[in-house]
């Protein structure tokens, strides 16, 4: 997602999805039901565990310093 376009469709694609599915005449006629307490807290719980490890990748390769260019080993003459 490297350009704000792409982030805007992905916002709208999730805000589209969680209102047919939290609005009680909408999810009716989609044939799915609401999300309860408990079901939130799972999904919560779930992207926690899935986002720290990609969070704490990203913010060591942030704070790494970058690597020296190898040069070719020398011939010796």
């Amino acid at each position: 997602m490297s350009s704000p376009n792409t982030r805007w469709i992905v916002i709208g694609s999730v805000a589209q999805s969680g209102s047919l599915i939290q609005v009680p005449w909408l999810a009716r006629h989609l044939h799915v039901e609401a999300l309860r307490i408990k079901d939130w807290a799972l999904a919560l719980a779930t992207v926690t565990v899935a986002c720290v490890p990609i969070l704490w990748l990203l913010q060591n390769s942030l704070h790494r310093a970058p690597e020296s260019p190898r040069l070719p080993p020398s011939s010796g003459r």
